[in-house]
């Protein structure tokens, strides 16, 4: 049931439609600026698919993401805000990769370094690797017309560092290493969060119920439920939004708006008559959407002794399978008690994005369950297999397929993971480009008085 703020205007500075990271993030921000800021959500609840909802009655689940970086432009975010550091569980989450049929926890120093020589089949091959790797990032990074992986295949033909690398597209993308641009892929790697980073108590929520305070504190509203079926548009420029909420139609003019739903699906709501035919065409080639599957199991016995997060190698040592978190191993609030809960993450068939075989993809990791977990079958219990793909993918484009947040209409603004600076993925990307769309607000459009 979705009630309308008793304070709801007709009018704003900015209109914010979705309630993602992006979004949340530069409405805080603009509030702060003492911009008058309307949130619209479609979904009763916040975050999009960086969120904390029910599953199951009992259990918690983080979507999109399960740990924030507690000194990074989220945090940042916070701080300008005048919010506190979000409360972590637990500052650092250890690693541990799993190949050639033993595990090796990843050091939060060196880890890259430590990983690689385990992986070598010498000291002159781990040699090799490292000082390419190192090379790159320190600046000399390889070319976008190089796909990670064929990148990684001018060192070294070895089968395990090929698939830590793989692994590390995953974890960056969410797609493969011959999808994910080499170059991108490195100047990503060196903009990733560093240590320390938790696990935010109560779920990644809490960082919205957070931003949210911030916004209502200072004269912003938010709506949830409320789906954007229109922005409104004259003389070049946008003019406002159109919201159904329940089946009511609520106009807000805004003299600014900022779409954090899907660029391809604002351009519907604008009109692309309203577009360039070459903006179009450019807009259909360069996005790529990743989509992603998850497998949420849960057991009696506790399956592993390593509260943390198993990272595999997919594509070389098994077939999709990515990684499992130990989700309640570090916060009990998330499932009943006496419950041990897991979280898969897994790519699908590179180049499938559009057309993923559901059947295919969850058999695939299910045998890979099996491998990994030799009492998968007698001890465990699987809640859900999701797919996110086409028009709620896991990812809205891979990293080096962005677009510009400045749309070509000068108060439209893109805000949200297909238009972060390159080098930036996740929660923490979406946070810096709010910070880069708030900016560019402040420097062109006044609040009004």
């Amino acid at each position: 049931m979705t009630t309308l703020p008793a304070n709801l205007s007709s009018r704003y500075d900015v209109v914010i439609i979705g309630s993602g990271v992006g979004g949340m993030c530069s409405a805080a921000l603009l509030a702060n600026a003492g911009y008058r800021v309307l949130v619209a959500e479609k979904l009763q609840l916040l975050g999009g698919r960086f969120s904390t909802h029910r599953f199951k009655d009992d259990y918690l689940l983080n979507t999109g993401g399960n740990v924030y970086c507690s000194n990074r432009y989220f945090y940042q975010v916070l701080q300008e805000v005048g919010l506190p550091q979000a409360p972590l569980l637990e500052p650092e989450i250890p690693l541990k990769y799993r190949f050639g049929g033993r595990d090796v926890i990843m050091p939060q120093r060196g880890g890259l370094k430590t990983i690689i020589r385990e992986m070598a089949r010498s000291a002159e091959e781990a040699e090799r690797v490292t000082s390419m790797v190192y090379d790159a990032l320190q600046g000399n990074e390889p070319p976008d017309n190089l796909t990670l992986e064929e990148w990684i295949a001018q060192c070294t033909d070895n089968q395990l560092i090929r698939g830590f690398f793989w692994a590390i597209a995953a974890n960056l993308s969410s797609a493969g290493a011959n999808e994910m641009p080499a170059g991108t892929a490195i100047h990503t790697m060196k903009n990733s969060p560093s240590f320390p980073y938790g696990w935010v108590k109560g779920g990644v929520i809490t960082l919205h119920h957070m931003l949210a305070s911030a916004i209502e504190g200072r004269g912003g509203a938010i709506v949830k439920g409320a789906k954007a079926v229109e922005i409104t548009a004259s003389n070049g420029r946008v003019d406002g939004v159109v919201f159904d909420v329940e089946g009511r139609s609520v106009e807000v003019q805004a003299q600014v708006v900022i779409s954090n739903i899907p660029p391809r699906d604002t351009v519907a709501l604008v009109g692309e008559d309203r577009f360039a035919p070459e903006y179009l065409a450019e807009m259909r080639r360069t996005l790529r959407p990743a989509a992603g599957m998850e497998v949420i199991f849960v057991s009696e016995k506790k399956l592993f002794d390593f509260d943390g997060c198993i990272c595999f190698l997919p594509m070389v040592e098994t077939r999709r399978l990515g990684q499992i978190e130990m989700m309640n191993q570090l916060d009990r609030s998330l499932s009943p008690p006496g419950v041990y809960y897991y979280l898969t993450l897994q790519i699908v068939e590179p180049g499938s994005h559009e057309n993923v075989d559901r059947e295919l993809e969850r058999r695939l990791v299910l045998e890979d369950l099996r491998e990994q977990v030799p009492e998968f079958e007698r001890e465990c219990e699987v809640l859900t297999v999701r797919l996110y793909h086409k028009s709620r993918p896991i990812m809205n484009t891979i990293p080096g397929f962005v677009i510009d947040p400045q749309s070509p209409l000068p108060n439209l603004f893109f805000c949200g993971d297909a238009s972060v600076p390159r080098g930036f993925s996740g929660s923490d990307g979406c946070a810096r480009n709010a910070q880069i769309v708030a900016g560019l607000i402040k420097e062109r459009f006044a609040p009004a008085a």
